[in-house]
């Protein structure tokens, strides 16, 4: 692995839980219906996982696909918040 990939996945890392966090904070302030703060968190880092691993793992995975992967756990928190 070179030092440009390791730097990458550790910033998408940081990213995804900052992503986390701000989703944990916003529902617990909000009140989302379904579930608690933490299993949305969650969702959010096991998304981002999913695709930051699709990248890396698959070097012909297209791009548009990760980045679907990627925005579907703040998406789906979002839509799930609109709605509380």
């Amino acid at each position: 692995m070179s030092l440009v990939t390791v730097l990458g996945a550790g910033v998408a890392a940081l990213l995804a839980a900052t992503a986390a966090a701000l989703v944990y904070r916003d529902a617990d302030a909000v009140g989302v219906d379904l579930g608690s703060p933490l299993p949305w968190a969650a969702f959010v880092l096991v998304t981002s996982g999913v695709a930051g691993v699709t990248a890396l793992l698959v070097p012909d995975a297209p791009i548009p696909g990760v980045l679907v992967v990627a925005a579907l756990g703040p998406l789906l928190y979002l839509l799930e918040r609109d709605d509380s």
